[in-house]
């Protein structure tokens, strides 16, 4: 049987699952959206685009968020978003955070908190909250060793010059990175706020309807972590 839907949930330790957000096919699309939230979203495709509205589930009334081309040329959105610079002499002094490429593979890793399952119906995304805080907590540890292999501060210059350094980063929230022997400065901004009304991804954000779930998202885990609060204090997360 073909698999008419998804959702993402998080596993507790004391085994329950809280269900956080959920994707179903529709007869004409796709619709989506948090777990019990007062609005969903559709997707509606044609042979050129897919157009997306958003619909109040109390009142039924719909809001058209936007049209995505199917063959729409997005590629320059990133290079806005990002809007590099290439470093002068004049800025090769400032002092930078520094992240070495051992510490680039440690935060890399893949997790192992994540669970995939599905049956005949619904693939489930699964948070596994103790494994996750474990897998935290073993960073910490790592991270606590020796973390000038992993992290400090360094001259903007430095970032060019030591090839055991992976990136900088700076108080303006960018970061430095090696490209072809030069040294050049990128806006990570934009990928921290998802929302802010000057990101040049919400070209794409806005019509997939990702501001107005956002506000949704965040009452939905209020909800989820007030529940589960009591039962959360009677459980260790570390494993020795």
């Amino acid at each position: 049987m073909k698999q008419e839907g998804s959702k993402v949930g998080i596993l507790f330790p004391d085994g329950d699952i809280k269900w956080l957000l959920y994707g179903a096919r529709t007869k004409d699309g796709f619709v989506y959206g948090v777990s019990y939230a007062d609005t969903h979203i559709t997707a509606l495709p044609d042979a050129k685009s897919v157009s997306f509205h958003i619909t109040d589930q109390k009142s039924k009334n719909r809001e058209h968020l936007g049209r995505i081309i199917k063959n729409g040329d997005y590629e320059d959105l990133q290079f806005r978003a990002l809007n590099p610079r290439l470093i002068t002499d004049e800025d090769v002094d400032e002092q930078v955070a520094y992240i070495t490429k051992q510490g680039y593979e440690l935060f890399n890793r893949p997790p192992d908190f994540i669970l995939e399952t599905e049956n005949e119906q619904e693939q489930h995304t699964i948070l596994d909250l103790t494994k996750l805080f474990n897998q935290a907590y073993h960073l910490a540890l790592e991270l606590s060793q020796n973390p000038s292999d992993i992290f400090g501060l360094c001259t903007a210059k430095e970032i060019l010059m030591n090839k055991e350094y992976e990136a900088g980063f700076t108080a303006r929230d960018t970061a430095l990175i090696v490209v072809e022997g030069d040294l050049y400065e990128v806006n990570i901004r934009a990928y921290l706020d998802l929302t802010d009304s000057d990101n040049p991804l919400l070209e794409v954000l806005s019509p997939i309807g990702l501001p107005s779930l956002m506000p949704e998202l965040k009452k939905r885990l209020g909800e989820i972590f007030e529940e589960k609060k009591d039962s959360l204090e009677k459980y260790s997360f570390f494993d020795s």
